[in-house]
């Protein structure tokens, strides 16, 4: 693994908390939209690595 100030901006940006934090945020208010009750804990752990996964992302 690179150290982090060896990793291209981009991959740093992208791991940023705050970015990381409104992705989160937006996924769980349009689940919201869907299912008043909100989304599970368990399906929210998988946004990020979906969102942010390099080959789902093409």
């Amino acid at each position: 693994m690179k150290p982090w100030n060896q990793r291209p901006f981009e991959i740093r940006h992208l791991f940023n908390p705050a970015f990381c934090g409104v992705v989160l945020f937006r996924a769980m208010q349009g689940y919201e939209e869907e299912d008043i009750r909100g989304m599970p804990f368990s399906l929210s752990l998988l946004i990020l690595p979906l969102c942010l996964h390099k080959d789902c992302a093409k």
